[in-house]
């Protein structure tokens, strides 16, 4: 509660002191739960600091103790990093953003190949999908908005793990759920670095679990993402060749009509799962904040 309170104090030497403290104890107890918590309640948040000298000592801390001791090749997770929760994610994410700048927007290519050897060490071990770590899936995730990690990681990397995911994880969407709208957004990031027959493979895959309404509420979000992500690249491409390309009138064909005829026969009396009523609505919600036009 101390520390906790010291991170906070007005003086810029004491949270600088805080940050010094905190790696100190680090340093001294690294097996400790405790100390990690400690240290990720702390020291991640501190890289959002008003003041600058303080928000640098704390992306110091984090390089050293996350970026650094990750050697290319090595799929292990910084044991600091166990049981984070969603909030320290996301100050993770902004740590590695203001740490690439630092870097003419690029991270170290070790820690990126780190990374990527964790996740494929998440399918080729054959782990429980409740045991793989999803602050791995959200560095990845923030590499891949820098400069340079598509020439570290592409497309092809990852798609196995969605695979394997499909396979384990769906069916507990509501407990894994950050982990696939992770994966998804990943895979989302590398549509460039895709073969068209994956992409194709990656579309209809998510477009039958849509358009079904078998996929997880949860998920329908990052799947729908996905799909335009892919139509408005196509639309781009056919842009350049001097066609054009309705994205709306994809969408009305697709989705809106088997959405259209499920509510329409719920309204006359039909029956269907609770659960793909659910999901119908969910996927005519993101169709509307995508792509408003498709929907009157």
């Amino acid at each position: 509660n101390l520390l906790a309170s010291l991170s906070l104090d007005e003086s810029i030497m004491v949270r600088k002191g805080c940050i010094h403290s905190l790696a100190q104890l680090w340093r001294i107890f690294p097996e400790s739960t405790t100390v990690a918590r400690l240290w990720r309640n702390n020291v991640l948040p501190m890289v959002l600091d008003a003041e600058a000298s303080v928000s640098d000592r704390a992306l110091d801390e984090i390089d050293a103790a996350i970026i650094k001791p990750l050697p290319s090749g090595v799929a292990e997770l910084p044991w600091i990093l166990e049981d984070i929760d969603s909030e320290a994610m996301a100050y993770l994410q902004r740590a590695l953003l203001l740490l690439a700048k630092r870097h003419e927007g690029q991270l170290p290519s070790t820690f990126v190949k780190s990374l990527l050897k964790q996740v494929q060490e998440c399918v080729t071990q054959k782990m429980e999908v409740e045991d793989w770590p999803l602050a791995t899936w959200c560095m990845l995730e923030q590499a891949m908005r820098c400069k340079g990690s598509h020439s570290l990681v592409n497309f092809e990397n990852i798609f196995p793990a969605w695979v394997c995911y499909s396979e384990k994880g769906l069916s507990e969407a509501d407990s894994s759920s950050s982990l696939g709208s992770k994966i998804l957004t990943v895979l989302e990031l590398l549509l460039p670095t895709a073969s068209t027959a994956r992409v194709n493979e990656f579309k209809a895959g998510l477009t039958d679990m849509l358009t079904s309404f078998t996929a997880p509420p949860p998920l329908i979000r990052a799947m729908a993402r996905c799909v335009s992500q892919i139509e408005s690249n196509a639309k781009a491409k056919k842009s350049k060749k001097g066609a054009a390309a309705d994205t709306a009138q994809v969408w009305r064909d697709t989705f809106l009509k088997p959405i259209q005829a499920m509510l329409s026969t719920v309204v006359q009396g039909g029956e269907f799962e609770d659960k793909r009523v659910q999901a119908a609505l969910f996927l005519l919600a993101e169709l509307g904040m995508l792509d408003g036009s498709c929907i009157s």
